[in-house]
Order: C-alpha cells, then sequence, then structure tokens
C-alpha cells in the first residue's frame, strides 16, 4: 500500500487497511462460538486457544491474511544479548515484509479470585504492557494502527468499558491522549456497543487503537 507523501521504502511496510474491518470482524464473529473462558484460565491459553478457532475461520472465509499467537519482533533485537525483542499476544501478518503487521494485544478484565474478590485490570490494559506496547513502538512502530483485545471474564462489557476509560484518563500524558478521553465508536464495527477507537497522537503520528470487548 502505498501512502502520499511517504517515502518508497516505506511503502511496503504499511499493513492494508482494507484488511482491518475483516480481522476485526472475524475476532467478533469466531467469538460467539468459542468456549468461554474460567477466571482460572491465563490470558496466554485463552489466546492460543482463540487464535486456532481464528486461523480455521479464516481459512473458511479464504481471507487474504494469516493469524499468529505470539509471535516475536524482532526489530529491536540487540545482537550481542539476544534481548529488546517484543511478543505480539495475536499478529496478523499480509505479505513478505517482517515490519508489516496488524498487532493486537490481548488483556483480561473483570476477574474474580478465588477468594471473591473482583479486580478490573483496567490499569494493566491501559498500562505500560498494554495500550503502552504500541504507544511507545514496541509494537507497530512503523504502522499507524494496531488493537486491543479484552477477554470480560464475568461478561460485563459496559462495566470494563468504563473502566478501561477511567484507566486511561489516568495515565492520559503517557498515551498521549486528551482529557475527557473520547472513546470513538467502531468505524468498522459500527453496531457494536461494545467496540470502540481511541486515537493517540504520537511523534511518528497519529496512531489508532481499536478496543474490541469480547464477553465470556
Amino acid at each position: 500500500m502505498i501512502v502520499e507523501g511517504e517515502a518508497a521504502d516505506l511503502s511496503h511496510e504499511l499493513f492494508p487497511h482494507g484488511l482491518v474491518p475483516q480481522i476485526l470482524q472475524l475476532i467478533v464473529d469466531t467469538w460467539r462460538s468459542f468456549r468461554r473462558p474460567k477466571d482460572e484460565e491465563d490470558e496466554p491459553k485463552i489466546t492460543n486457544r482463540f487464535v486456532v478457532e481464528l486461523q480455521a475461520e479464516a481459512r473458511w472465509r479464504k481471507a487474504r491474511f494469516l493469524v499468529m499467537a505470539h509471535v516475536k519482533d524482532l526489530e529491536d533485537l540487540d545482537p550481542i544479548t539476544g534481548k529488546s525483542f517484543v511478543e505480539i499476544d495475536i499478529c496478523v501478518l499480509q505479505g513478505y515484509e517482517p515490519r508489516c503487521y496488524f498487532g493486537i494485544e490481548a488483556k483480561k478484565l473483570n476477574t474474580t479470585t478465588s477468594g471473591g474478590k473482583w479486580e478490573s485490570h483496567a490499569g494493566k490494559y491501559s498500562g505500560n504492557g498494554g495500550m503502552g506496547c504500541f504507544v511507545d513502538g514496541r509494537y507497530a512502530h512503523y504502522q499507524c494502527q494496531g488493537a486491543m483485545v479484552g477477554y470480560v471474564i464475568d461478561g460485563d462489557c459496559t462495566r470494563a468499558k468504563e473502566c478501561i476509560k477511567k484507566s486511561i484518563e489516568k495515565r492520559a500524558k503517557a498515551l498521549r491522549v486528551p482529557v475527557p478521553c473520547p472513546l470513538h465508536p467502531a468505524e468498522h464495527l459500527p453496531d457494536n456497543s461494545d467496540a470502540f477507537e481511541t486515537l493517540h497522537s504520537l511523534d511518528r503520528g497519529e496512531f489508532k487503537i481499536y478496543h474490541v470487548l469480547l464477553a465470556a
């Protein structure tokens, strides 16, 4: 995809915008028949199971992209120490350029401990290991969009969204958003009240994060 005003060498690194609606719809549709996670199931296991189902559905739809779980982005790898790489929870690949991907970070939300304590986890969702991965460029450094998926264990997506908004606004400076932070309706999922978007004014340009909350 060539973007007006971009250098020629960047034209091969931008993930095709036209595939994003297909990816988001794939996530929502596949979740409908997915075996729901429980409080005791950790996020990597949920994600691995979910990606297996996403891959099967993508094959059936003859999708022009590849969905992978826990993919390492080695762009910033230190060749001496072997460190400074990141692992993307769900990585959607297209083409042969390794920097051309659509990254998705997954988090559990609204869990209850064995002792009966309810926990939002919105802080982790909006924190350095969540939305912060995109904002600081660890994920999708050459891209202008990415996505967050929230596994809402108690099924209350309305409450999860409210907690996420509050948490984002607490970290507004780090996340490069205004206060109050608008949670824009999802352009590609207009009929889904559990999907929304946030816009982040980064030094490298405006970055959009799509958010999809999935009720367990």
